[in-house]
């Protein structure tokens, strides 16, 4: 296969966190010699030269189930600060088997799920891929352990059948003995069961709606291949894996979703641990959510309005946070204009400040600084005889202190 150009840009913030966090799987993986793949998206990116995906929900790499419970171990000894790593292990409302890798000073808050995660910043979802257990018997059983977890955890947001309900009824009977203790031992049990070396094929299950099988041949060997600058690890043969999961017209695949359609609120200059501290309890609006994700399977106009939304109030977030670093680091020289008098110059250094409160009034909020740098700039609005700015400023500062 040809080498093509690498068609890559300039990552914005979500894509370099998203990126570093992959950087540093590869780090643990190969210091432990353990073997990751890239997900089949980051891999057809790898392989085609095309630019980092801009959905902050794509970042995932593929292990092999007997593998997984290895670098969770590898991966929660050497935690780096600010970092968590969430499953059924340790998370007694984790939404299916799989590792989730997280920046905990990022915000990734997907409203329509509401407490899946203790930590929900941006993060790798860290997903098996399973091999062929010879026994029936211990794989239906797995299947329906895992299909009533899922359901009991994630359920609102799929169709319900008699299956899944049953399998729902079995393990909320099981949780009796404690939801937290149950959670691990169907972790514990289904990657026991999976340690085998005799298979033909691998499974992945990318989803409730979505199952792929590849060849165990795909997964013999990892073989390296360049993703936005970094080299990263990828099935042997890369591509039956790409053929097998998007078609063979698979170089031609269009992926429809580079912002997320579901309700998430992305900003990588705000902590997740912060942002909940200071939301609260966030239970009615998740529930108003979840109405309205339900309702959008037959009537398609909500959601995809209310992701645009937050996406664009995410965004607007970042560039509120860079205004207040500039003027953090003009403080003394604001100080200094406003002891002397010089209204000209002011008017120049808060011109910025002026168009960030306007657009702050469009959701009710003000531009917060830094309280000395605020009382500057309300006695400067005096000063020049804004009033009708400075009501506005006031009308929705007292609201918000409220």
């Amino acid at each position: 296969m040809k080498e093509m150009r690498m068609e890559q840009k300039g990552l914005n913030r979500e894509q370099k966190e998203v990126l570093l966090l992959l950087k540093e799987i590869d780090a643990i993986c190969r210091k432990h010699g353990i073997n990751y793949y890239l997900s089949p998206r980051l891999t057809w990116c790898a392989v085609l030269g095309k630019e980092f995906p801009k959905n902050p929900l794509a970042g995932a790499v593929l292990i092999k189930i007997e593998e997984m419970e290895k670098l969770r171990i590898a991966l929660e000894a050497e935690l780096l600060e600010g970092r968590a790593v969430e499953s059924m292990e340790n998370n007694k409302r984790f939404p299916g088997l799989f590792l989730r890798y997280e920046n905990k000073n990022t915000l990734c808050y997907r409203l329509h799920e509401g407490r899946n995660f203790k930590y929900p910043g941006l993060g790798i979802d860290i997903i098996p891929i399973r091999s062929k257990n010879p026994s029936k018997r211990a794989r239906s059983w797995d299947n329906r352990l895992e299909t009533g977890w899922i359901q009991i955890c994630d359920g609102s947001r799929y169709k319900t059948d008699i299956y899944k309900f049953f399998c729902g009824c079995l393990v909320r009977a099981f949780s009796m003995i404690g939801r937290g203790r149950l959670g691990r031992k169907i972790y514990d049990r289904i990657c026991r069961n999976q340690i085998t070396s005799d298979t033909g094929k691998y499974v992945l299950k990318w989803s409730r709606n979505y199952t792929y099988t590849y060849p165990a041949e795909v997964f013999q060997e990892a073989r390296e291949a360049e993703l936005a600058g970094t080299k990263f690890l990828i099935p042997c043969d890369e591509i039956t894996y790409l053929k097998e999961t998007f078609g063979v017209n698979y170089e031609r695949h269009v992926f429809a979703d580079d912002l997320s359609k579901t309700p998430v609120m992305v900003s990588a200059l705000v902590g997740c641990e912060e942002f909940l501290k200071e939301a609260g309890s966030l239970r009615s609006q998740i529930k108003r959510r979840r109405r309205l994700f339900l309702a959008d399977q037959y009537m398609r106009h909500h959601c995809k309005e209310y992701a645009d939304q937050c996406w664009d109030y995410a965004k607007e977030c970042g560039s509120r946070e860079e205004l207040r670093i500039v003027y953090n680091g003009k403080k003394e020289y604001i100080r200094n204009l406003w002891e002397n008098r010089e209204l000209v110059e002011l008017d120049k250094i808060f011109r910025p400040c002026t168009k960030m409160m306007k657009r702050c009034f469009k959701t009710e909020e003000i531009f917060e600084m830094d309280e000395e740098i605020l009382e500057i700039y309300l006695e400067y609005l005096r000063e020049s005889g804004n009033k009708k700015l400075l009501g506005d400023i006031e009308k929705y500062r007292n609201g918000t202190e409220n």
